[in-house]
């Protein structure tokens, strides 16, 4: 290691989670968000499931920007269109 950055610390408002991971079940990319967790999203999905959004992604298709905006924002408001 040739350099080492410190940063201060900061009081945190509000956490999110933002994944992209593959749903081995659906054999595709999932694009997951939700306003309920950061570091225990797994406890989230066992007890608020609702809380959890979910956008799969098809891999030979485009994403289309009408479904993403027509989707909850990650901040529990509606989507910016």
């Amino acid at each position: 290691m040739q350099r080492l950055l410190i940063e201060q610390g900061l009081t945190i408002a509000r956490e999110l989670y933002l994944g992209l991971v593959i749903d081995r079940a659906a054999q595709r990319p999932v694009l997951m968000a939700s306003p309920a967790g950061g570091m225990e999203i797994e406890k989230v999905a066992a007890e608020t499931p609702e809380l959890i959004f979910k956008e799969y992604i098809h891999p030979t298709r485009a994403s289309r920007r009408t479904r993403l905006r027509r989707s909850p924002s990650p901040s529990g408001s509606k989507a910016r269109r």
